[in-house]
C-alpha cells in the first residue's frame, strides 16, 4: 500500500508537470533555509536551520491587468538540525556525535495565492505575493555522523510518517507564503516565506508541537 501510494504520487506530480510545462510557464529551480518551531510543556527544544532545495514549475492566470492567480509545484527537500544524538544502539559500546542529527523531510509543496505586479516596462515588473500552500510529505529521514570504540561510523534511518503516535511526523502540512521578486524578460527571481499552520507532530501530548519554516530563493525560466 505504501508503494502504491508513492507511485500514484509520482504519476500526479509527472502529469502536472507537464501540464504545466506545456504551457509555456515557469521552470522554477532554487535555495530553501527550513527550520522548525517545536515545542512541549515540558521542553522547548533548540533547532538550527537547514539548507536544501526546491525544483518545480509555476503557473499564472491572470485576474487583471496587475493581479493574477498564482499556483506552483514544486519537489522541496526541508528539515533542520539538532544537537541531539540519534536513537543508536549502545550496546557495542558508548557514542560521540560528530555531526549535528539532519532531518530531512522530502514534500511536494503547492503554493496558492494571488500576485500583485507593477505594469511591465521593457520586459521588466516587480511583484508580491501572498497566499497559502499545501504539502504532502514523501520521505522523513535521519543522519548523523558518530565515533563508537574508536571508529567513525554513520547513522541513517528512514521514519514512520503518520498520525499514530509512535509515527514521527504527519504526512500533510499547510500555512501561509508571502514573498515578491522581479522578472527581467524570460527571467525571474524571487524571494518566498513559507509560515506553517498545521502543527505536524503525530504525538500530540503535553501539548507537542512542530511547525514547519521556510525561506526560498527561487529562479525561475520562462519556458
Amino acid at each position: 500500500m505504501h508503494t502504491m501510494r508513492k507511485l500514484f504520487l509520482f504519476v500526479l506530480v509527472s502529469v502536472i508537470c507537464n501540464s504545466i510545462f506545456a504551457q509555456k510557464e515557469w521552470v522554477k529551480l532554487g535555495l530553501n533555509f527550513t527550520n522548525i518551531n517545536r515545542s512541549s510543556d515540558t521542553a522547548l527544544v533548540s533547532t538550527d536551520a537547514k539548507l536544501g532545495f526546491h525544483l518545480g514549475g509555476s503557473l499564472y492566470i491572470p485576474l487583471s491587468d496587475k493581479i493574477d492567480f498564482e499556483t506552483s509545484l514544486l519537489y522541496s527537500n526541508e528539515g533542520y538540525q539538532s544537537d541531539e544524538a540519534a536513537n543508536i544502539s549502545i550496546l557495542n559500546g558508548p557514542i560521540k556525535t560528530t555531526s549535528p542529527l539532519t532531518t530531512n523531510l522530502t514534500y511536494i509543496d503547492i503554493p496558492f495565492g494571488c500576485r500583485f505586479h507593477s505594469t511591465p516596462v521593457d520586459e521588466r515588473l516587480f511583484f508580491a505575493d501572498a497566499g497559502f500552500y499545501y504539502s504532502i510529505l514523501l520521505f522523513a529521514r535521519q543522519k548523523q555522523e558518530y565515533e563508537q570504540n574508536g571508529e567513525q561510523k554513520n547513522f541513517k534511518e528512514s521514519m514512520t510518517i503518520g498520525s499514530n503516535s509512535l509515527d514521527f511526523v504527519r504526512r500533510s502540512d499547510f500555512g501561509l507564503t508571502l514573498g515578491g521578486g522581479v522578472e527581467l524578460g524570460f527571467v525571474q527571481i524571487g524571494i518566498h516565506y513559507d509560515f506553517g499552520l498545521l502543527n505536524i507532530a503525530s504525538n500530540q501530548s503535553q501539548n507537542s508541537s512542530i511547525l514547519n519554516r521556510n525561506f526560498r530563493i527561487s529562479l525561475a525560466l520562462r519556458n
